[in-house]
């Protein structure tokens, strides 16, 4: 990578995690909301809800990406997923609120799918983001492979997803500072 691109690199895979990390979650949200003590039923409802975000979000974020850019629709996007995390914790006895919430973390499906393309041209240009679209995507499906795996692992070691959840976020507000500078520096060298 060119020295002058890598610090550009580091903040765009840093900016991605957050899809990467939230959908490797995705599998779970069936369980943690058993474990909170609903049937299987309203557990694949919230799986479902969070699949309705999914379907929303994408939309939602092609849109935004031409009316406000890609920087500012993957900060929106990230504060949608910030927000359905803590309340699926926050709001976990209050089903209407808690699938509300589920759907709005589904969101983070833009963000790790469509925002990998989106970020790369608007990080490197079009020509530069053909050669760094795949190389962010191989870095984003690794990250999600080792999240899904860690995500195991802690839940086992701690018995619950209520510290999975925290951890989760804290990559989300990782990503969105990330994203914030990349924005800033783009901007700055426009």
């Amino acid at each position: 990578i060119d020295p002058r691109m890598r610090k550009r690199f580091v903040l765009c895979v840093l900016s991605l995690l957050c899809g990467t990390v939230c959908t490797a979650f995705v599998p779970f949200v069936n369980l943690y909301a058993e474990g909170l003590g609903y049937s299987a039923v309203v557990a694949a409802t919230a799986a479902s809800a969070v699949m309705a975000g999914n379907i929303g979000g994408k939309l939602l974020f092609g849109v935004l990406c031409d009316v406000v850019g890609t920087w500012k629709a993957m900060l929106a996007s990230g504060v949608c997923v910030f927000a359905g995390l803590l309340g699926m914790v926050l709001f976990s006895r209050f089903l209407g609120l808690f699938l509300a919430c589920a759907a709005l973390f589904g969101m983070s499906y833009s963000l790790a799918t469509i925002a990998v393309s989106k970020c790369a041209q608007a990080a490197y240009g079009t020509e530069l983001a053909k050669r760094f679209t795949g190389i962010h995507t191989g870095i984003t499906c690794a990250a999600g492979a080792v999240g899904s795996l860690g995500i195991g692992i802690v839940h086992d070691a701690l018995g619950s997803f209520v510290p999975v959840i925290c951890m989760i976020a804290a990559v989300v507000a990782v990503s969105f500072a990330a994203t914030w500078i990349t924005k800033a520096e783009v901007e700055k060298k426009q």
